[in-house]
């Protein structure tokens, strides 16, 4: 029979009264709160018993001095006379229980109270969050941005996509918590005046719970999705995330083993800093590195072979396409390399596909070849962005106000393709063989070594509408 066990709660930093409820049902199954980690609380086991339990903050309490303060012992010391027994503490957090019926509360004057509180949550919970928020921010901006300068493409990147709704729900999470704070600290001083102390916090620690939820779904989502179209990338999210969360638990470690040898809160905060940041980044390379390894052994695309020209190495591909060559000219695909690339999230999906001559073929230079992007946007909204990002791909060369090269997209009739709409792309002197179709809800951009007739037009579509 195992003593202790370890669970992951969610309540909000200031959700006492949430907080000392659990613990209460906790005691009466036969479990005592005994730590508070980054990810776990950890209870030992005991005898079934009703217990009363008092979560408070103490001023000069934290998690990086060896030693507690004089004011420290004398305030554990006073709550001992008054029954009360330390359990744990983490940082200025210090959890008590009670066995008597009814115990005295420990603080009486709801003012000295709340300022009790507030100097712990400054230095545990709101400074960290507020840091916390500013990182999310900063991240979510970055890959927003990147985003919004190609938007087909990045959200179509399971990554990409996942990692803005995380980083939004992060930077919501934070400005709840610290917003929800100070709108109770708010209040909890108006009811004060009258001697009354307010409890609050549970509808925080319920939307904590919702968005941690979200954001693991996200996550499961990303790695889905991930998975279907490369193992390799699913992999380096995974161990990424891993390499994180390791980081965590080591950081407080170090912290913890400082805390125990006497160093001072300044060198404890520097170096668990220092072998934190250390930690990640070296790990965070060897995982770069291996699944660089792991790319060309066990995720390599087993549908591909190397063949020698001209003293150089080339790879051919012989995937299966929903539109070749043979298709519509009746060329056999012997000498081709067929590549298809796939990435998609929730929100896009997008299919790169290609038919190429292999150079160590007879006549290559004259064989045709072709290439085509299907993307489908999932979301309808996400449509009209997608469009203008793909529209405004051909923009013409402006040197000192004049035009160097035009490049852009011309309006052509759409029904040889059973399009919405129909582009064919004008690059330096005259048009190319180059398409931009538009569906319902996909787009497909589709390029030809040789100028296509109604026939082919209409094939093309049927194909690729049909292969999706």
């Amino acid at each position: 029979m195992r003593e202790t066990k370890r669970r992951m709660e969610l309540f909000s930093s200031y959700d006492r009264r949430g907080m000392e409820l659990h613990m209460e049902r906790m005691a009466a199954e036969g479990w005592l709160i005994e730590e508070i980690s980054t990810f776990t609380w950890k209870y030992r086991r005991i005898e079934p018993k009703k217990l009363h339990f008092c979560v408070t903050f103490h001023p000069d309490a934290s998690e990086f001095e060896p030693e507690p303060s004089e004011n420290e012992l004398e305030f554990e010391e006073f709550c001992r006379h008054t029954g009360w027994v330390l359990a744990m503490k983490r940082a200025s957090m210090l959890v008590f229980y009670n066995e008597r019926e009814n115990p005295t509360p420990i603080e009486t004057e709801p003012e000295v109270e709340i300022d009790a509180i507030h100097t712990g949550m400054v230095k545990t919970v709101l400074v960290p969050y507020l840091v916390l928020a500013v990182m999310a921010l900063v991240a979510g901006g970055v890959c927003l941005f990147f985003i919004l300068q190609n938007p087909a493409v990045q959200l179509a990147n399971a990554g990409a996509a996942a990692s803005v709704l995380e980083m939004g729900a992060l930077l919501l999470l934070c400005m709840v918590e610290i917003g929800g704070y100070y709108l109770w600290r708010f209040r909890a001083r108006r009811a004060a005046v009258h001697g009354e102390f307010l409890e609050s916090g549970r509808w925080a620690t319920l939307f904590q719970r919702i968005l941690v939820i979200f954001v693991i779904l996200v996550f499961a989502g990303m790695l889905v999705s991930l998975a279907v179209q490369s193992g390799s990338a699913a992999a380096r999210v995974l161990l990424t995330t891993l390499v994180y969360a390791v980081g965590a638990v080591l950081i407080n470690g170090v912290r913890n083993a400082l805390r125990k040898r006497k160093a001072s809160p300044g060198v404890n905060k520097v170096v668990s800093f220092l072998v934190g940041f250390l930690f990640l980044f070296t790990l965070l390379m060897v995982v770069n590195i291996g699944m660089m390894v792991l790319n060309d052994t066990v995720f390599a695309d087993s549908d591909e072979e190397s063949y020698e020209y001209e003293g150089n190495t080339f790879t051919a591909y012989h995937d299966e396409l929903p539109l070749t060559l043979e298709e519509l000219l009746g060329i056999p695909s012997d000498g081709y390399s067929m590549r298809r690339w796939y990435e998609g999230s929730f929100l896009v999906q997008r299919s790169e596909m290609s038919q190429y001559p292999r150079f160590d073929a007879e006549d290559f230079r004259e064989m045709p070849d072709m290439s085509y992007t299907v993307t489908h946007i999932s979301v309808p909204a996400l449509y009209g962005i997608c469009r203008e990002d793909l529209l405004n791909d051909a923009q013409n060369t402006v040197s000192d106000g004049e035009v160097i090269y035009r490049d852009f997209y011309e309006p052509v009739d759409p029904v040889p393709w059973g399009a919405k709409e129909a582009y064919r792309r004008y690059h330096l002197e005259s048009y190319t063989n180059q398409y931009l179709l538009f569906y319902s809800d996909r787009i497909i951009e589709i390029r030809f070594s040789w100028e296509p007739d109604e026939q082919q037009m209409q094939t093309a579509a049927e194909k690729l509408l049909a292969g999706q």
